[in-house]
């Protein structure tokens, strides 16, 4: 292969990535629209309600708690790992969250694919105290339709999900959508 061409075709690849980078960036979620479960599509608040799944996991004291036990009541459903750096940068705010609107809205973060060690040790480094669930098997991230995480979902009283978001959420952020929930 000669000099030319063969820069010719690295001029032509770095080109091609460009393209590639900039169609992301145009076409990126911008965090408004979520995957529901059923492939319905919603962006902000639903017109439709759209009945949020229930299902069942096992908290991290080995208690069993499932969606419904939390009829009746408004719910920032979460779904994350230890691994992923966006989750991290949210937990901080989610903590918050948990504390200023404590009776309000209640957590349930669920830690997708790890083990209760993993999500424990977690728990522990950023000194969380809402409710951290197990779903080591990525069933429940399936029914709602997780593709990436963080997503998150927020349930109103008659358990219905009202809006859903995939991306890391800072505080502002979060409050707005439980501002929403809570009218």
């Amino acid at each position: 292969m000669n000099k030319k061409f063969l820069n010719i075709l690295i001029l032509l690849l770095a080109a091609i990535i460009v393209l590639v980078i900039a169609f992301a960036v145009v076409n990126k979620d911008n965090g408004l629209s979520s995957t529901l479960p059923n492939n319905q599509q919603q962006e902000g608040q639903s017109q439709d309600p759209v009945a949020a799944p229930d299902f069942t996991l096992t908290d991290l004291e080995g208690n069993t708690v499932s969606l419904s036990d939390y009829s009746g009541q408004n719910v920032f459903l979460n779904f994350w790992a230890s691994w992923c750096g966006p989750c991290r940068d949210e937990m901080p705010d989610m903590e918050l969250i948990h504390k200023d609107f404590e009776g309000e809205v209640v957590i349930l973060a669920v830690n997708v694919g790890e083990n209760a060690a993993t999500a424990s040790g977690f728990r522990e480094d950023y000194e969380l105290t809402f409710k951290i669930l197990l779903d080591e098997k990525n069933e429940v991230a399936s029914l709602y339709g997780v593709t990436g995480i963080p997503t998150s979902y927020f349930i109103d009283k008659e358990g219905n999900i009202m809006s859903g978001y995939v991306g890391t959420m800072d505080y502002d952020t979060i409050e707005s959508y439980i501002i929403r929930l809570t009218q």
